[in-house]
Protein backbone atom coordinates (compact mmCIF):
# COMPACT_ATOMS: atom_id res chain seq x y z
CA UNK A 1 0.00 0.00 0.00
CA UNK A 2 2.92 2.35 0.67
CA UNK A 3 4.16 1.73 -2.87
CA UNK A 4 0.68 2.28 -4.30
CA UNK A 5 0.25 5.55 -2.37
CA UNK A 6 3.57 6.85 -3.66
CA UNK A 7 2.60 5.90 -7.21
CA UNK A 8 -0.77 7.62 -6.94
CA UNK A 9 0.89 10.76 -5.56
CA UNK A 10 3.35 10.72 -8.43
CA UNK A 11 0.77 10.24 -11.18
CA UNK A 12 -2.39 11.86 -9.85
CA UNK A 13 -1.79 15.05 -11.86
CA UNK A 14 -0.94 13.11 -15.04
CA UNK A 15 -3.75 13.35 -17.55
CA UNK A 16 -2.72 10.23 -19.43
CA UNK A 17 -3.37 7.93 -16.47
CA UNK A 18 -6.92 7.75 -15.21
CA UNK A 19 -8.64 6.47 -12.10
CA UNK A 20 -9.49 3.11 -13.70
CA UNK A 21 -5.84 2.61 -14.57
CA UNK A 22 -4.77 3.20 -10.97
CA UNK A 23 -7.38 0.72 -9.77
CA UNK A 24 -5.98 -1.80 -12.24
CA UNK A 25 -2.50 -1.10 -10.89
CA UNK A 26 -3.76 -1.76 -7.36
CA UNK A 27 -5.16 -5.13 -8.46
CA UNK A 28 -1.88 -6.04 -10.16
CA UNK A 29 0.08 -4.94 -7.10
CA UNK A 30 -2.08 -7.16 -4.91
CA UNK A 31 -1.52 -10.10 -7.26
CA UNK A 32 2.26 -9.81 -7.44
CA UNK A 33 2.78 -8.91 -3.78
CA UNK A 34 1.51 -12.31 -2.66
CA UNK A 35 4.21 -14.09 -4.68
CA UNK A 36 7.40 -15.22 -2.98
CA UNK A 37 9.53 -16.23 -5.96
CA UNK A 38 11.00 -13.88 -8.55
CA UNK A 39 9.73 -15.82 -11.55
CA UNK A 40 6.20 -15.92 -10.11
CA UNK A 41 6.25 -12.14 -9.64
CA UNK A 42 7.39 -11.58 -13.22
CA UNK A 43 4.91 -14.01 -14.76
CA UNK A 44 1.94 -12.52 -12.91
CA UNK A 45 3.26 -9.09 -13.87
CA UNK A 46 3.18 -9.74 -17.63
CA UNK A 47 0.00 -11.78 -17.42
CA UNK A 48 -1.86 -8.97 -15.66
CA UNK A 49 -0.60 -6.36 -18.12
CA UNK A 50 -1.78 -8.51 -21.03
CA UNK A 51 -5.21 -8.72 -19.40
CA UNK A 52 -5.46 -4.97 -18.92
CA UNK A 53 -4.16 -3.63 -22.22
CA UNK A 54 -4.30 -5.39 -25.56
CA UNK A 55 -0.93 -6.85 -26.58
CA UNK A 56 0.24 -9.60 -28.91
CA UNK A 57 3.29 -10.35 -26.80
CA UNK A 58 4.23 -9.21 -23.32
CA UNK A 59 7.47 -10.43 -21.77
CA UNK A 60 10.26 -9.60 -19.36
CA UNK A 61 13.83 -9.74 -20.68
CA UNK A 62 16.94 -9.98 -18.52
CA UNK A 63 20.33 -8.69 -19.70
CA UNK A 64 23.59 -9.01 -17.78
CA UNK A 65 25.93 -6.05 -18.24
CA UNK A 66 26.94 -5.58 -21.86
CA UNK A 67 26.22 -9.14 -22.99
CA UNK A 68 25.24 -9.76 -26.61
CA UNK A 69 22.48 -12.07 -25.45
CA UNK A 70 19.48 -11.69 -23.18
CA UNK A 71 17.00 -14.08 -21.66
CA UNK A 72 13.23 -13.99 -21.75
CA UNK A 73 12.49 -14.83 -18.12
CA UNK A 74 8.69 -14.53 -18.28
CA UNK A 75 6.11 -14.37 -21.06
CA UNK A 76 2.36 -13.93 -20.69
CA UNK A 77 1.52 -16.65 -23.22
CA UNK A 78 3.72 -19.38 -21.74
CA UNK A 79 4.14 -19.83 -17.98
CA UNK A 80 6.91 -22.36 -18.62
CA UNK A 81 9.34 -19.83 -20.12
CA UNK A 82 12.12 -18.98 -17.66
CA UNK A 83 15.39 -18.47 -19.55
CA UNK A 84 14.78 -18.35 -23.29
CA UNK A 85 17.96 -16.95 -24.84
CA UNK A 86 17.68 -14.20 -27.46
CA UNK A 87 20.28 -12.29 -29.53
CA UNK A 88 20.14 -8.61 -28.64
CA UNK A 89 21.21 -7.51 -32.14
CA UNK A 90 17.71 -8.49 -33.21
CA UNK A 91 16.17 -6.23 -30.56
CA UNK A 92 17.65 -2.73 -30.96
CA UNK A 93 14.85 -1.28 -28.85
CA UNK A 94 16.22 -3.20 -25.86
CA UNK A 95 19.71 -1.90 -26.58
CA UNK A 96 18.41 1.67 -26.77
CA UNK A 97 16.57 1.35 -23.47
CA UNK A 98 19.77 0.07 -21.82
CA UNK A 99 21.76 2.99 -23.25
CA UNK A 100 19.23 5.70 -22.32
CA UNK A 101 18.12 4.20 -19.00
CA UNK A 102 14.54 5.01 -19.95
CA UNK A 103 11.55 3.72 -21.87
CA UNK A 104 11.55 3.31 -25.64
CA UNK A 105 8.31 3.70 -27.61
CA UNK A 106 8.13 2.79 -31.30
CA UNK A 107 4.88 3.68 -33.04
CA UNK A 108 5.61 1.93 -36.34
CA UNK A 109 8.36 -0.68 -36.34
CA UNK A 110 8.28 -0.91 -40.15
CA UNK A 111 9.31 2.73 -40.62
CA UNK A 112 11.12 3.71 -37.43
CA UNK A 113 14.88 4.17 -38.10
CA UNK A 114 15.73 2.10 -35.01
CA UNK A 115 13.99 -1.03 -36.27
CA UNK A 116 13.86 -0.45 -40.00
CA UNK A 117 16.76 -2.78 -40.75
CA UNK A 118 15.80 -5.55 -38.34
CA UNK A 119 15.81 -8.82 -40.25
CA UNK A 120 12.57 -10.71 -39.99
CA UNK A 121 10.60 -7.93 -38.29
CA UNK A 122 8.41 -7.29 -41.34
CA UNK A 123 7.29 -10.91 -41.41
CA UNK A 124 6.01 -10.60 -37.83
CA UNK A 125 3.68 -7.71 -38.81
CA UNK A 126 4.59 -5.96 -35.56
CA UNK A 127 3.72 -2.26 -35.50
CA UNK A 128 3.93 -0.92 -31.96
CA UNK A 129 6.81 -1.76 -29.61
CA UNK A 130 7.17 -0.65 -26.01
CA UNK A 131 10.18 -1.22 -23.72
CA UNK A 132 10.06 -0.10 -20.09
CA UNK A 133 12.93 -0.66 -17.66
CA UNK A 134 11.90 -2.51 -14.51
CA UNK A 135 15.27 -2.89 -12.82
CA UNK A 136 18.49 -1.51 -14.25
CA UNK A 137 22.00 -2.70 -13.42
CA UNK A 138 21.22 -4.74 -10.32
CA UNK A 139 24.16 -6.98 -9.44
CA UNK A 140 21.83 -9.80 -8.40
CA UNK A 141 19.25 -9.81 -11.18
CA UNK A 142 20.92 -7.93 -14.01
CA UNK A 143 18.75 -5.49 -15.98
CA UNK A 144 15.09 -6.32 -16.46
CA UNK A 145 12.88 -4.84 -19.17
CA UNK A 146 9.19 -5.07 -19.93
CA UNK A 147 8.76 -5.56 -23.67
CA UNK A 148 5.30 -5.42 -25.23
CA UNK A 149 4.42 -5.56 -28.92
CA UNK A 150 1.25 -5.03 -30.93
CA UNK A 151 0.60 -5.81 -34.58
CA UNK A 152 -2.00 -3.31 -35.76
CA UNK A 153 -1.77 -0.07 -33.75
CA UNK A 154 0.84 1.77 -31.70
CA UNK A 155 0.60 2.08 -27.92
CA UNK A 156 -1.26 5.13 -26.65
CA UNK A 157 0.18 7.55 -24.13
CA UNK A 158 -2.25 6.18 -21.54
CA UNK A 159 -1.04 2.63 -22.11
CA UNK A 160 2.60 3.69 -21.91
CA UNK A 161 1.96 5.53 -18.64
CA UNK A 162 0.09 2.54 -17.28
CA UNK A 163 2.99 0.19 -18.05
CA UNK A 164 5.46 2.57 -16.39
CA UNK A 165 3.38 2.60 -13.20
CA UNK A 166 3.09 -1.19 -13.13
CA UNK A 167 6.81 -1.58 -13.80
CA UNK A 168 7.59 0.60 -10.78
CA UNK A 169 5.26 -1.48 -8.64
CA UNK A 170 6.80 -4.69 -9.96
CA UNK A 171 10.33 -3.53 -9.15
CA UNK A 172 9.40 -3.18 -5.47
CA UNK A 173 7.66 -6.56 -5.34
CA UNK A 174 10.54 -8.15 -7.23
CA UNK A 175 13.13 -6.79 -4.82
CA UNK A 176 11.18 -8.18 -1.86
CA UNK A 177 10.67 -11.54 -3.58
CA UNK A 178 14.36 -11.72 -4.50
CA UNK A 179 15.41 -11.08 -0.90
CA UNK A 180 12.98 -13.70 0.37
CA UNK A 181 14.19 -16.13 -2.29
CA UNK A 182 17.81 -15.61 -1.29
CA UNK A 183 16.93 -16.11 2.36
CA UNK A 184 14.98 -19.27 1.57
CA UNK A 185 17.82 -20.63 -0.58
CA UNK A 186 20.31 -19.87 2.19
CA UNK A 187 18.13 -21.66 4.74
CA UNK A 188 17.73 -24.66 2.44
CA UNK A 189 21.50 -24.78 1.90
CA UNK A 190 22.11 -24.70 5.66
CA UNK A 191 19.56 -27.47 6.14
CA UNK A 192 21.29 -29.58 3.47
CA UNK A 193 24.69 -28.98 5.05
CA UNK A 194 23.32 -30.02 8.46
CA UNK A 195 22.31 -33.46 7.16
CA UNK A 196 25.03 -34.03 4.54
CA UNK A 197 28.39 -35.72 4.93
CA UNK A 198 30.93 -33.22 3.66
CA UNK A 199 33.31 -35.75 2.12
CA UNK A 200 30.95 -38.08 0.25
CA UNK A 201 27.89 -35.90 -0.26
CA UNK A 202 25.70 -38.63 1.22
CA UNK A 203 23.42 -38.18 4.20
CA UNK A 204 25.33 -38.03 7.45
CA UNK A 205 24.97 -40.11 10.61
CA UNK A 206 22.61 -37.60 12.22
CA UNK A 207 20.19 -37.69 9.30
CA UNK A 208 20.37 -41.46 9.17
CA UNK A 209 19.41 -41.72 12.83
CA UNK A 210 16.40 -39.45 12.36
CA UNK A 211 15.13 -41.26 9.28
CA UNK A 212 15.89 -44.69 10.68
CA UNK A 213 13.85 -43.89 13.79
CA UNK A 214 10.94 -42.74 11.62
CA UNK A 215 11.04 -45.81 9.39
CA UNK A 216 11.43 -48.20 12.33
CA UNK A 217 8.46 -46.68 14.17
CA UNK A 218 6.34 -46.83 10.99
CA UNK A 219 7.26 -50.46 10.34
CA UNK A 220 6.49 -51.44 13.94
CA UNK A 221 3.18 -49.56 13.97
CA UNK A 222 1.82 -51.07 10.77
CA UNK A 223 3.61 -54.42 10.76
CA UNK A 224 5.60 -53.55 7.63
CA UNK A 225 8.86 -55.18 6.52
CA UNK A 226 12.04 -53.17 7.02
CA UNK A 227 15.60 -54.10 6.17
CA UNK A 228 19.01 -52.64 6.85
CA UNK A 229 22.34 -53.03 5.02
CA UNK A 230 25.64 -52.09 6.62
CA UNK A 231 28.84 -52.40 4.63
CA UNK A 232 32.48 -51.61 5.16
CA UNK A 233 35.43 -51.16 2.78
CA UNK A 234 37.76 -54.14 2.92
CA UNK A 235 41.40 -53.49 3.87
CA UNK A 236 40.85 -49.73 3.96
CA UNK A 237 43.80 -49.12 6.31
CA UNK A 238 46.07 -50.92 3.89
CA UNK A 239 44.76 -48.77 1.03
CA UNK A 240 45.45 -45.61 3.04
CA UNK A 241 48.94 -46.82 3.93
CA UNK A 242 49.75 -47.67 0.32
CA UNK A 243 48.09 -44.81 -1.55
CA UNK A 244 47.73 -42.12 1.12
CA UNK A 245 44.74 -40.63 2.88
CA UNK A 246 43.85 -38.30 0.01
CA UNK A 247 43.44 -41.32 -2.25
CA UNK A 248 41.44 -42.97 0.52
CA UNK A 249 39.07 -39.99 0.44
CA UNK A 250 38.72 -40.37 -3.34
CA UNK A 251 37.79 -44.01 -2.88
CA UNK A 252 35.17 -43.11 -0.28
CA UNK A 253 33.66 -40.59 -2.70
CA UNK A 254 33.69 -43.05 -5.60
CA UNK A 255 32.05 -45.81 -3.56
CA UNK A 256 29.42 -43.34 -2.39
CA UNK A 257 28.71 -42.39 -6.01
CA UNK A 258 28.55 -45.99 -7.21
CA UNK A 259 26.27 -47.01 -4.36
CA UNK A 260 24.03 -44.03 -4.94
CA UNK A 261 23.51 -45.08 -8.55
CA UNK A 262 22.30 -48.52 -7.49
CA UNK A 263 20.05 -47.42 -4.62
CA UNK A 264 16.31 -46.81 -4.87
CA UNK A 265 14.98 -43.34 -4.16
CA UNK A 266 12.86 -44.73 -1.34
CA UNK A 267 15.95 -46.08 0.46
CA UNK A 268 18.02 -44.01 2.87
CA UNK A 269 21.73 -44.19 2.08
CA UNK A 270 24.18 -42.60 4.53
CA UNK A 271 27.77 -42.62 5.60
CA UNK A 272 27.68 -44.43 8.93
CA UNK A 273 31.18 -43.42 10.00
CA UNK A 274 34.76 -43.88 8.83
CA UNK A 275 34.67 -46.36 5.94
CA UNK A 276 31.21 -47.73 6.83
CA UNK A 277 27.97 -47.05 4.99
CA UNK A 278 24.38 -47.89 5.86
CA UNK A 279 21.14 -48.25 3.91
CA UNK A 280 17.65 -48.39 5.37
CA UNK A 281 15.19 -50.08 3.03
CA UNK A 282 11.51 -49.50 3.89
CA UNK A 283 8.97 -52.20 2.97
CA UNK A 284 11.76 -54.57 1.93
CA UNK A 285 12.33 -58.11 3.13
CA UNK A 286 15.71 -59.78 3.63
CA UNK A 287 15.71 -61.46 0.21
CA UNK A 288 15.22 -58.15 -1.59
CA UNK A 289 17.80 -56.41 0.59
CA UNK A 290 20.29 -59.22 -0.02
CA UNK A 291 19.80 -58.89 -3.79
CA UNK A 292 20.40 -55.14 -3.50
CA UNK A 293 23.52 -55.75 -1.38
CA UNK A 294 24.87 -58.10 -4.04
CA UNK A 295 24.35 -55.45 -6.72
CA UNK A 296 26.28 -52.97 -4.59
CA UNK A 297 29.09 -55.47 -4.04
CA UNK A 298 29.43 -56.10 -7.76
CA UNK A 299 29.33 -52.43 -8.62
CA UNK A 300 31.96 -51.48 -6.05
CA UNK A 301 34.28 -54.33 -7.10
CA UNK A 302 34.53 -53.11 -10.70
CA UNK A 303 37.99 -51.65 -11.52
CA UNK A 304 38.35 -48.03 -12.53
CA UNK A 305 39.06 -46.09 -9.37
CA UNK A 306 40.75 -42.71 -10.03
CA UNK A 307 44.35 -42.62 -8.88
CA UNK A 308 44.81 -46.40 -8.78
CA UNK A 309 46.52 -48.61 -11.30
CA UNK A 310 44.46 -50.26 -14.03
CA UNK A 311 42.70 -53.34 -12.79
CA UNK A 312 43.05 -52.44 -9.09
CA UNK A 313 39.97 -53.54 -7.13
CA UNK A 314 38.29 -52.16 -4.06
CA UNK A 315 35.81 -54.44 -2.32
CA UNK A 316 33.26 -54.22 0.47
CA UNK A 317 31.74 -56.66 2.95
CA UNK A 318 28.00 -56.31 3.50
CA UNK A 319 25.67 -57.38 6.26
CA UNK A 320 21.90 -57.58 5.80
CA UNK A 321 19.18 -57.80 8.46
CA UNK A 322 15.40 -57.67 8.38
CA UNK A 323 13.22 -56.42 11.22
CA UNK A 324 11.87 -59.30 13.30
CA UNK A 325 8.68 -57.90 14.81
CA UNK A 326 8.64 -60.53 17.58
CA UNK A 327 12.26 -60.17 18.71
CA UNK A 328 13.43 -56.69 17.73
CA UNK A 329 11.66 -54.21 19.97
CA UNK A 330 13.98 -51.29 19.28
CA UNK A 331 15.92 -49.99 16.31
CA UNK A 332 19.31 -50.80 17.79
CA UNK A 333 18.47 -54.51 17.58
CA UNK A 334 18.10 -54.27 13.81
CA UNK A 335 21.31 -52.27 13.41
CA UNK A 336 23.24 -54.72 15.59
CA UNK A 337 21.95 -57.64 13.53
CA UNK A 338 23.14 -56.02 10.27
CA UNK A 339 26.45 -55.05 11.86
CA UNK A 340 27.02 -58.58 13.15
CA UNK A 341 26.26 -59.97 9.68
CA UNK A 342 28.78 -57.58 8.18
CA UNK A 343 31.53 -58.81 10.50
CA UNK A 344 30.59 -62.35 9.61
CA UNK A 345 31.15 -61.38 5.97
CA UNK A 346 34.61 -60.11 6.96
CA UNK A 347 35.42 -63.40 8.67
CA UNK A 348 34.12 -65.32 5.66
CA UNK A 349 36.77 -63.89 3.38
CA UNK A 350 35.43 -60.39 2.64
CA UNK A 351 33.90 -59.15 -0.63
CA UNK A 352 30.64 -60.97 0.10
CA UNK A 353 27.12 -60.55 1.48
CA UNK A 354 25.89 -62.18 4.68
CA UNK A 355 22.27 -62.16 5.86
CA UNK A 356 21.69 -62.19 9.59
CA UNK A 357 20.56 -65.64 10.79
CA UNK A 358 17.39 -64.36 12.42
CA UNK A 359 16.12 -62.93 9.12
CA UNK A 360 16.98 -65.69 6.68
CA UNK A 361 13.96 -66.88 4.74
Amino acid sequence: MTTFTRIVSSYQRTETVGRDDLLSVLEILKAISSRRRSHDVLYVFVEQIARTIRVDRCSVVRVWGTDDHGSVVASHDDAGIRDLEIELEKYPELRRSMELFEKVVIEDATTDPLTLDCAGLKETEIKGILVVPIVLLDANVGSLFLRAVRKDTPFTAREVGFCEIVAEAASNALERAHLLERLQNANERLERLAVTDELTGLHNHRYFRERFSEEFDRARRYGLPLSCIIFDIDNFKQINDEYGHLQGDEILREIAARTGRTTRRSDVLARYGGEEFVIVMPQTRAAGAAAQAERIRECVAKPGYPGMETGAMVTVSLGVAELDHREMLDGESLIRAADTAMYEAKRSGKNCVVVADSTEN
